[in-house]
């Protein structure tokens, strides 16, 4: 692990709790100098992943400058592997993942708060979680983050995962994957409060259990990515998920 980080931040995997965190630690060991890369609000342009792209690459050079650096944003893991392809024997790319049915859940949920900037358009668009769940673009969202290209197999995304990703975590045990992944970079750390956590559980909780087939059938691809990873790294069984999970 180098100890510049691009950090692949899925929509609730923890990705707000790993950012503030990190971006704590790059200040620190700058003493305010640097800040955490933050690739929010994409260039202007008809395309969200396009813009992220155009920001990405106006600000990828800043991840060279001396000691610990990193980027974070929902950009996706085709558009930034070419942009870090000249440098990318001193930068480390690292994402976590989630149980898909439950982040899946999370996201519906989430997006139903004021914390979501667009709130009133999607309660509009999905008024329920079963449009939500229709909505193939919707769906498998981390798949489609961590796909190669938009045309590849899922078989195609493990291989490339599992080559190319430097650190994959997972989001139901982010303290313990946090620690082996700031160790294994070098990066001195100290835990931030978990960000965006939702406080209504039960409410999932139902909407997980009464959805539970349907998301089966319509997450296979995402699942099957995420049993392979959890094979990967030995887990057999999915970890369980508690009301602390950072997401």
């Amino acid at each position: 692990m180098r100890n510049k980080l691009v950090i692949i931040h899925i929509p609730k995997t923890a990705g707000s709790t790993l950012r503030a965190t990190v971006g704590r630690a790059v200040g620190k060991a700058h003493r305010g100098k640097y800040r955490i890369i933050g690739i929010d609000e994409p260039e202007p342009g008809p395309e969200y992943f396009v813009g992220l792209k155009a920001k990405a690459q106006r600000r990828v050079d800043e991840l060279l400058n001396h000691g610990v650096q990193a980027m974070s944003g929902h950009y996706r893991y085709r558009d930034v592997q070419e942009l870090v392809s000249p440098c990318r024997d001193q930068v480390s790319i690292v994402t976590f993942i989630r149980d898909p049915m439950w982040r899946t859940v999370s996201d519906y949920h989430y997006c139903l708060t004021d914390r979501h900037p667009w709130r009133d358009d999607f309660v509009q668009e999905f008024p329920s979680f079963e449009t939500f769940l229709n909505t193939p673009r919707e769906m498998n969202k981390q798949l489609k983050y961590l796909r190669p290209s938009g045309r590849s197999s899922v078989a195609e995304a493990i291989d490339c995962a599992l080559e190319n990703i430097d650190f994959i975590g997972l989001t139901e045990q982010f303290e313990r994957d946090l620690e082996t992944l700031m160790n294994s970079a070098g990066i001195s750390y100290e835990l931030q409060e978990s960000r965006n956590v939702q406080s209504d559980r039960e409410k999932m909780q139902e909407t997980y259990e009464r959805h539970y087939d349907q998301m089966q059938d319509i997450l296979e691809p995402e699942l099957e990515f995420h049993r392979a990873i959890l094979e990967h790294r030995k887990l057999g069984a999915w970890p369980r998920e508690t009301s602390s999970v950072a997401e």
